[in-house]
């Protein structure tokens, strides 16, 4: 039986240093808590580390869908989005483009079964 998750990428955003990837795992036991099945992943390109976002809420505001997770507020639509880091001493927004998941490249998506693998042991 192989150990691979069925993984589904829900959004996908990137800029030349991050990128930033909503994933669910299919095919969970009925009645896991969400925290436990979607996912909202940070990647460094320089380290090609990625970390996992604590995620608060949702909502939108002004036209704009929004995400706040522990660590940062994200605001997007179909074309961008801005993030902003909560412990950054400037109020510093980082845009990012809001690809389709079709374009997230193979090397990401296998980081990212690897990373969330690791988080089920």
């Amino acid at each position: 039986m192989s150990d691979e998750l069925d993984l589904s990428f829900l959004y996908y955003f990137s800029a030349a240093s991050q990128d930033l990837l909503e994933v669910r795992i299919n095919g969970l036991q009925e009645g896991t808590s969400p925290a436990l099945v979607y996912h909202w992943l940070h990647h460094d390109q320089e380290t090609q580390q990625l970390h996992k976002l604590t995620f608060q809420s949702m909502g939108s505001d002004h036209g704009q869908d929004l995400r706040v997770f522990a660590e940062a507020e994200l605001r997007f639509n179909a074309s961008q989005a801005q993030l902003r880091w909560t412990n950054s001493v400037a109020e510093e927004k980082q845009v990012l483009d809001a690809l389709s998941v079709q374009q997230i490249p193979s090397v990401l998506t296998a980081r990212a079964q690897n990373f969330l693998r690791s988080l089920r042991t």
